[in-house]
């Protein structure tokens, strides 16, 4: 049972580390990106984690996967500092991340 409260909540974070781009690219829509934010996140650190194992530069493994996280957690704190209304909508759609969440859960 762990496993899976400690799978759902790292998806949860990394969805967290992608609604930023995926606000930006979709911020025109009515749900501003929010149900793209997880696949955005996983898609981003799958191509980056791809692109420096396959550069060699550093060896594959659970370090490469956290240096990214941090770089995208400290990328995504730049953002949200410059546009502080961004943190300001993302509570106020907090129906509407509840609704993508338990979508998530569903499928």
């Amino acid at each position: 049972m762990f496993e899976i409260i400690r799978w759902y909540i790292a998806t949860l974070l990394i969805g967290f580390l992608g609604f930023p781009i995926s606000y930006f690219l979709f911020s025109s829509m009515r749900t501003t990106g929010i149900f793209y934010a997880k696949s955005i996140g996983w898609s981003l650190l799958a191509l980056i984690t791809w692109w420096v194992g396959w550069s060699k530069l550093f060896n594959y493994g659970d370090d490469l996967l956290w240096i990214i996280i941090g770089i995208c957690f400290f990328v995504n704190m730049l953002l949200y500092f410059i546009n502080h209304d961004l943190f300001l909508k993302i509570i106020s759609k907090w129906k509407l991340i509840l609704i993508s969440e338990i979508i998530f859960l569903v499928i």
